[in-house]
Order: structure tokens, then sequence, then C-alpha cells
């Protein structure tokens, strides 16, 4: 993480072109896209960033969470430059790049920048080369990333930063579900800003307290001492003009009496905001509005301290409640006609004093004896109220404006926590519809499945019998009848007796593929590298035929099932073997290499290899990446290999070039490793 760079608006009348991408959309209308997303890494995520309170801290975090749950190879958090306001200029505030050997500070696509700040539109480029948008900006005429996105976080309408992913390996790393994870959370991100730099400025306000709570006992101080210099030069010259020195005593002792006050007023100032920050800083969620009423009540000497959130339009519905040192149930109450209704229409409202004239109908008063009101409406992002923070008491209240100040700072604590109520309430009510459909369609899925494993398995059997009679007849014919056929006749009966061979491996493959769902797993450690020595062992003829170099490392164990993992191991080595038949020196090697979450297994070979662009088929059933005639198969083993390892909770992936040779990795999650 480093610190900040200035960047300076390059290009303020340079054409900008909209994106190809649309805007991230509101959370409603994505239903559709938020079905695929991960909910819990969302509100784990949102937590995370909620949670936090020191404003640097925050900005790792979350430039560290956004790169994390969009794919991205490197993040920049950027942040107005408070020092240039009126230039509109940003600077980097924070970056996170998961490439070590990339320079981190570099300069950022300024034209881009400036449109998201101009327009607050999310900018997505998930090709960047191929898009025309924004390729004049030098930034992407330097890097050429291949994917990039824009965002701003926004809140009550305001850009509070903007944030830069991109990643320059891949084109359309910014999957819809990425982008809707990024959306959910923003609004969170943005509100965590507000909230930290709010606290920032509680703690700078009490340090410039107690600077002048300082200064003030230095004047004090230096008061008293000439005093004493006064009163002895009287007495030793022998002045004494009693008119002139009860004015000046009077006045010196007026100036003191208002320095002390205002230390006092300033020490009560400090000792609220010490008590507010101190009783709600650690708290979030429900408990933040409980630990937010009782200690305003009690700082601020009140009463009556409410936080609500708004119902409709007419109606609030209460937090929490501090009511004569006591909570009081969550209840809903109308506030028309009532000092809550100004606050919402105004956003502040204050009386102090007469209150219940001013509201005659407001019965509630009456029964509470109130005389003065302070509150303060809660504003979402877009500006609209979402609910309502007051205090009241039964006598006119003390030092307004320095109350006022307190309950704005505390306001938008409070706007933030009910937003993340309410996110977090939408989350789950999504959740809770996508767990209904999940099961709904897993039931579907598992149906589907074992009518298509029995069918499979039926027919794979049912095709067993006239297979064996197809291929005993023709063998009888061979062996028998070899007199009697001619050269092209023999060569017919070779060719149907190659393909009833075939169609036997292609049907023991698919009965193996269709067993794989029902085997029940039997997980235990095993010792990875005898486990692979076992293997080749069935192969050792060829290898020695072929002078193939083997290269293998010291593997760590794994817990898994023995039976499905020797198949895996299998599958691999035969099709490393088969596709460096056509290489001069053959090579394969079998390694590992640490991963982000877990260990990765990998086979490498120099053989031939296949082109990346159909990856996307390697692991499918009859999917074939080279000719028959080149290299046989039924073309269902890396099936059959895929299916064992996610069985396991695992993944695999393969990195290859044509002719250069073909490298799989796969994961075997919670391993069991001997230290």
């Amino acid at each position: 993480m480093l610190g900040k760079q200035d960047i300076t608006e390059s290009s303020e009348n340079q054409p900008i072109v909209r994106a190809a991408q649309p805007r991230l959309q509101s959370l409603s209308s994505n239903l559709s896209n938020v079905k695929a997303l991960d909910l819990e890494t969302v509100l784990r995520a949102s937590q995370a960033i909620a949670s936090e309170i020191d404003l640097h801290d925050l900005h790792a975090k979350l430039i560290d969470i956004l790169v994390e749950i969009s794919g991205a190879q490197t993040g920049y958090l950027l942040l107005p430059d408070s020092s240039n306001a009126s230039d509109n200029r940003w600077q980097i505030e924070a970056i996170r790049t998961i490439d070590s050997e990339r320079a981190l500070v570099q300069s950022i696509p300024i034209s881009i920048v400036n449109y998201v700040a101009r327009t607050q539109e999310t900018i997505i480029l998930n090709n960047a080369p191929q898009t025309e948008d924004f390729q004049n900006d030098p930034w992407m005429r330097q890097c050429q990333p291949k994917s990039l996105i824009c965002m701003p976080l926004l809140n009550q309408g305001n850009i509070t930063a903007i944030v830069i992913l991109e990643n320059n390996l891949i084109t359309d790393a910014f999957t819809p579900q990425r982008v809707e994870m990024l959306n959910l959370l923003s609004t969170q991100a943005a509100i965590s800003l507000v909230k930290s730099r709010l606290i920032q400025q509680q703690s700078e306000l009490n340090r410039a307290l107690q600077a002048e709570i300082a200064d003030l006992k230095l004047a004090e101080k230096e008061c008293d001492r000439l005093v004493a210099i006064i009163q002895a030069s009287t007495d030793i010259l022998g002045i004494s003009t009693p008119h002139d020195e009860l004015e000046y005593i009077s006045t010196l002792m007026r100036d003191i009496t208002e320095a002390q006050e205002r230390e006092a007023a300033l020490k009560r100032s400090e000792m609220t905001l010490q008590n507010l920050v101190a009783g709600t800083a650690a708290v979030t969620g429900e408990d933040f509005f409980i630990a937010l009423v009782k200690h305003m009540a009690t700082a601020l000497n009140v009463k009556y301290a409410s936080v609500a959130e708004l119902v409709d339009d007419c109606q609030f519905r209460t937090l929490a409640f501090w009511a004569n040192d006591d909570f009081h149930p969550p209840m809903t109450y109308f506030f028309l006609n009532t000092p809550c209704e100004l606050t919402l229409k105004n956003g502040e409202f204050c009386c102090n004093g007469s209150l219940q004239q001013f509201f005659p109908e407001d019965r509630d008063l009456v029964d509470m004896q109130a005389d003065s009101y302070i509150g303060i409406s809660l504003k979402d992002s877009h500006g609209n109220a979402i609910g309502n923070l007051c205090i009241l008491d039964t006598k006119p209240l003390p030092s307004i404006d320095q109350i006022k100040n307190i309950l704005r700072v505390f306001a938008a604590r409070a706007t933030a926590e009910l937003q993340r109520k309410a996110a977090n309430e939408s989350l789950s009510q999504i959740n809770q519809f996508l767990e209904a459909r999940v099961k709904q369609r897993t039931v579907q899925l598992e149906a589907a499945n074992k009518e298509l494993e029995s069918f499979c398995y039926s027919v794979s059997h049912d095709l067993r019998a006239p297979l064996r009679a197809i291929d005993g007849f023709s063998r009888i014919l061979q062996e028998d009848y070899q007199n009697v056929l001619d050269s092209e006749g023999s060569r017919y009966l070779k060719i149907v007796r190659d393909n009833a061979k075939r169609m036997g491996e292609l049907i023991d493959d698919l009965l193996n593929l269709s067993r794989l769902s029902r085997k029940t797993l039997s997980r235990r450690a095993i010792a990875v590298n005898s486990l692979i020595q076992k293997v080749l062992a069935d192969f050792e003829a060829i290898i020695q035929e072929r002078s193939i170099e083997l290269v293998i490392a010291d593997l760590p164990d794994c817990e898994a099932d023995f039976s499905l993992l020797t198949q895996v191991w299998t599958n691999l080595i035969s099709n490393a073997i088969k596709y460096t038949g056509k290489t001069e020196k053959a090579r394969i090697e079998i390694g590992y290499q640490f991963g982000t979450d877990c260990g990765i297994y990998f086979i490498r070979d120099n053989g031939a290899g296949f082109d990346m662009q159909y990856a996307d088929k390697l692991f499918g059933v009859f999917q074939r990446m080279h000719l028959e005639q080149d290299f046989e198969g039924t073309g269902i083993g890396l099936a059959i290999v895929q299916r064992i390892i996610q069985r396991h909770g695992g993944s695999i992936w393969a990195e290859a070039a044509i002719a250069q040779g073909a490298s799989f990795y796969f994961t075997i999650p919670d391993r069991y490793i001997n230290q």
C-alpha cells in the first residue's frame, strides 16, 4: 500500500465517449444477475468495511476487498485533492496489486477519471483493446489493459471516491456477477468513508479543544500574575484611587470569569464528544442505535433521545428510544403536526422553549412534559429522508449550536448504520429467495441427473451384448474363414473389429462416468508420491521404450478418495505419455506449488499441446482437441478427471500452446499435509 500521489486533470476539454457497457444498476432491478452471487462473501466484505473506523486502514482494506471481489490485477482508490478542490484534481490514496513484479506507482487514465467524476457513471471496458472509447488516453495507449472498470462511490449524490480496477491478462474479467458484487458494496464503501472522515474530524476537534483549553489556562495564569503585580505596585507606591481601582478590578475579574466560562463550555463539549464517541465507536447495527440514544441523553443531560426509521409518508418506527433513564420498546407513531414533521420537511428543526404551544395537537408532548426539541433528518445517498434523530427535554437547552453540531455528526453515523441495516435486510431477503430457488432447482437437477445416469447406464449396459456378438462373430470370421476372404474382405473385417473395440472402450468410459456420481467418497490421508509411483509402474514398459524423462517433485500428502485420485493421476499421466508420442525427447514433470487458498498439483509435458481458444471444450464429454488419426482416445478421460476433482471440492484447469506442450493444474481442498 502506498501513500498519496497527485493526479492533475490534463484533458479538461477532451471529448469523452459514453462507454459501451451500461452503468451499474440498482439492486432491485438486477435480481436475475444477483442470483449467481456469493452473497455470503458480499455480506462479509460489507461488514469488514463497515467495522473499520481508522481512515487510513479503511482505505487499505477497501481497495484490498474490491480487488479480490472483482478479480482485478490492480486497483486504485482515488480521493478528491482537498488542497486543490477548485481545480477538480484527484489523488491516489491507496493502491493494491496482485502482480509482485509490476511497478505500483503509475499514471492512470485521466480522461476516464474525469468522465466518471463529471457524469457520476461507471465505465466498464471488458474488451478494452477492441473498444474505441477513450483510446486517445495516453495511459490506455501505454498500458493497453484487457479489462478495466472505473466506478464512483456515491453518498447523498456526491462522489466520495473513485475506484479504478484493471486486468492486463484477460478480457471480460469483470463479469456481470462481479460487477453486481461491486455495486452491492459501493454504497457501503461510500458511507464508511464518510463515517471514518467524521470520526477523524471528531478527533481533530478534540485536539483543537484541548489546545484551546491549554491556551486559556496560560492566559488565566498571566492574568493572575498581572493582578498580583498591580496590587504589589499599589502597596509599594502608596497610590490609592478607589474608584479607578474598583472599575479596573471589576473589568479584569469579568474578563477572567468569561474566560473560565468559555473553558468550562469547551470542557463540557469535549467530554460530550468523548463520551458519545467512546459509547458508540465499537458497536454497529441494532446495538449502535441503542447505545447512541442512551449516551446522547446522558452526555447532553436530556430526558428523551430517539432514533427512528421512516415507514411511510406519515409514520416513523423507533429503532431505539430512551426516556427517563430507561429504554422503551420499539413503536410506530404518526408524525403529522409534530416537531418530527418539520424536521423531515426542513432537514433540521429546533424549538428551545414553549414546545407544547407550537404543537398543541401533539398529545405525546404533554405526556412527556416536553419543553424543548432538536431534530436532524437522516438522508440516504440520494438525498431522500430515511429516518429521524432527535432529543427532547422538560426545560430549555443550553448551548444550542454546540448540541446541533454534535447531533449532525452522529446523524451521519446513524444514517450509515440505517442504510447498512436496510442493505442487510435486502440481502437477507434476496438470500432467502435464492436459497428457495436453489433448493427447487437442485431437486429438479438431481431428478434429471438420476434419470440421465439411469438412462446412460441402461443404454451402455444393453449395448454390451450386441457389441460382444459383433466382436465375437467377426473374430470367428477372421480366424476360421481367413482363406475364403480376399484382402479387401479381411481389411473390412479388421475395421469392424477395431471399431467394436473402440465402442467397448467408449462404453466402459461412459459407465465409469455415470458411476462417479453414485460412488460414495471415502477420504483418507494419501501419500501422493507413492500413489504416482504405482501408477507409473503400469506405464513402465512404454516409458523405458521411448526413454521419457520423468521429473517428480516431493509432493505433499492429501486427503482424498484413493481409487478416484488414482484414476485422476492415471488419466493425466496417460495423456502426457500419449501426446508426447511424436516428441523426440519427451519430458514429463509432476510438481506442486502454493496457491492463494490451497496447494496446486500439476503435470506438465512438452508434447503436442493444443490451441487455448478451445480450452472451454477441454473437459467436455466426447470433446477432442486433436484428430483421431493423430492421437487415439474416446474424449471422456478429462471429463472423468474434472468430475472427480469437483466431487472433492477442487478445481482443474490447463495451459498450453500448439507444439509446445500442456500443463494441467488441480486442487484438492482441505488436504492433509505431512509437515
